[in-house]
């Protein structure tokens, strides 16, 4: 569609684009807790969020990551699929950051 978009000279970007979560609807909170804690990283390994990122079974990169902003903090998550406790996480909060 962008390329036929492009080839006739229209614009491929949205006038108004759409924001998400859509208004009125919340991002659930699927943790435990706010704690950072060997649980909460375990259910963020195995959250739905990864299954776009998985590679296919025998490929060599088996490196899933998922990275967003949310309220002016930057994270990212960093695993090897099948390889247990090989998580990396690394949070940024302005010129502040943690892995």
């Amino acid at each position: 569609k962008i390329i036929s978009r492009l080839a006739s000279g229209l614009p491929v970007l949205l006038e108004s684009p759409k924001g998400y979560p859509p208004p009125g609807k919340e991002i659930p909170f699927v943790f435990e807790s706010h704690q950072f804690n060997n649980t909460n990283l375990q259910r963020l390994r195995e959250s739905p969020l990864f299954l776009d990122h998985i590679h296919p079974q025998g490929a060599e990169n088996r490196n899933q990551r998922l990275e967003y902003w949310r309220d002016g903090i930057f994270k990212r998550v960093l695993v090897v699929k099948e390889e247990p406790c090989s998580e990396v996480v690394y949070f940024q909060k302005e010129d502040k950051a943690l892995v």
